[in-house]
């Protein structure tokens, strides 16, 4: 191969790798956070639909505690990394860096509880389905991440099938592993 190929080869796997970088860090992430922001610009709309037709007033805390979740996701969603996540995890349980976080969680939940247990059944059980639709985008635009694809979901995928393979394996030779059992109890005795 002459140096002239060998020079292209390099400059063409160059300009590939800086459009793949591109790609996913780049227009990808745009296009999840975007699509983060429209899932929860949607449910918030469903949400407002909801109230306004239940009957569950505007004003009540229990609702505008979630819609501000829900803005605040909107508003801060391009921030909202995998990385950003385990940080806060980390950090809150082992030092006071996070601990007006932490203090904050636990007071939005005492609060969310408290605000609930007020309506009846039905709009409190609807509410807790909203929340936990805003869960699932938020989980869902962590989990299509390059970065959590990468570190999570393919090494998960990977033991899954290693664990399938395995027990395919265990199976296929039970007979032979059986016997091999069953010698080892009679030498064993």
């Amino acid at each position: 191969m002459s140096e002239f190929n060998i020079a292209v080869s390099i400059i063409s796997s160059l300009v590939s790798l800086l459009f793949l970088w591109l790609l996913l860090f780049w227009f990808y992430r745009d296009y999840r956070v975007d699509a983060l922001r429209q899932e929860m610009f949607a449910l918030r709309d469903e949400m407002f639909d909801w109230a306004g037709k239940s009957g569950v007033p505007y004003d009540h805390t229990a609702y505008g505690m979630l819609r501000s979740a829900m803005n605040g996701f909107i508003r801060f969603g391009h921030r909202l990394t995998i990385f950003q996540v385990f940080l806060m995890y980390v950090l809150g349980r082992k030092g006071d860096a996070e601990a007006h976080v932490n203090a904050r969680a636990g007071e939005f939940g005492e609060r969310w509880n408290a605000e609930i247990s007020n309506l009846d059944d039905d709009k409190k059980a609807q509410l807790l389905r909203y929340r936990e639709k805003m869960h699932f985008i938020v989980i869902n635009h962590l989990a299509w991440t390059p970065v959590a694809m990468v570190t999570i979901v393919l090494p998960l995928v990977a033991w899954t099938m290693l664990r399938y393979c395995f027990d395919s394996l265990t199976n296929w030779f039970r007979r032979p592993i059986d016997r091999m059992d069953a010698a080892a109890v009679a030498v064993g005795q």
